[in-house]
């Protein structure tokens, strides 16, 4: 959909609203790529997994790889 959307010259948004970290794993790998970001929706479960995605100032960051089970 990203190549699709680009073809198309169409901005790009991704977004969530309320989820966990675990899905948020791949809109961060294209995030990079849009125009506009709204990921915070793990940020608003009283409880999301240990060592989820986190705020830091006005930014997101991420988990560390070994967080989705990377055996490497």
């Amino acid at each position: 959909m990203l190549e699709a959307a680009k073809q198309k010259q169409l901005g790009i948004m991704l977004g969530c609203m309320v989820c966990t970290s675990l899905s948020i794993a791949p809109a961060m790998l294209l995030a990079y790529q849009a125009q506009i970001i709204d990921l915070d929706g793990p940020l608003l479960l009283a409880k999301d997994h240990p060592d989820g995605i986190r705020q830091e100032g006005n930014k997101i960051v991420g988990p560390k790889s070994s967080f989705w089970g990377n055996p490497f």
